[in-house]
């Protein structure tokens, strides 16, 4: 993990940080969005090399992640440092080289064409900039790479 920052965010509530660690959250919402958001894509587009999760949370969609593209990275970029410690748990489960960032998606640590695909899944209404947010989402996106974007 990198930095020790302070940002600004939309915090997360007390049920939601309770609902996200729950076999429900991750059956009957991270996996149906997943699947849903694949049948959108071209075959040519699933298999990734680099998998940025922006907003990773509890680290719950790595594995899903992994299962569904196979990628040989994946980043986890959390505004919340107490939570990545809990996403690394989640990590030990992949295969995968898996690298946790400590940052606000506005001002995403990373080089420009870094990534073949983002996930941003229910976390955009966390984010303060949103207008730079996706600024940095395209920055970081190599040409042709995919974003894999749903919010409620």
């Amino acid at each position: 993990m990198s930095t020790t920052q302070q940002f600004d965010w939309v915090h997360e509530s007390c049920f939601g940080k309770w609902f996200l660690n729950t076999k429900t959250w991750v059956t009957r919402v991270l996996q149906i969005a997943l699947h849903d958001l694949v049948t959108l894509m071209d075959e040519s587009q699933t298999h990734p090399d680099t998998i940025l999760d922006i907003g990773v949370g509890f680290g719950k969609s790595l594995w899903n992640l992994e299962q569904q593209f196979k990628p040989k990275k994946l980043i986890g970029l959390d505004v919340d440092k107490a939570i990545l410690i809990d996403a690394q748990q989640q990590a030990a489960k992949c295969q995968a080289e898996v690298e946790f960032v400590h940052s606000d998606a506005s001002s995403i640590p990373l080089p420009d064409n870094h990534v073949d695909m983002i996930f941003c899944h229910q976390t955009f209404h966390h984010i303060i900039d949103q207008e730079q947010a996706i600024s940095e989402f395209f920055r970081v996106l190599k040409p042709g790479g995919v974003l894999l974007f749903a919010e409620s």
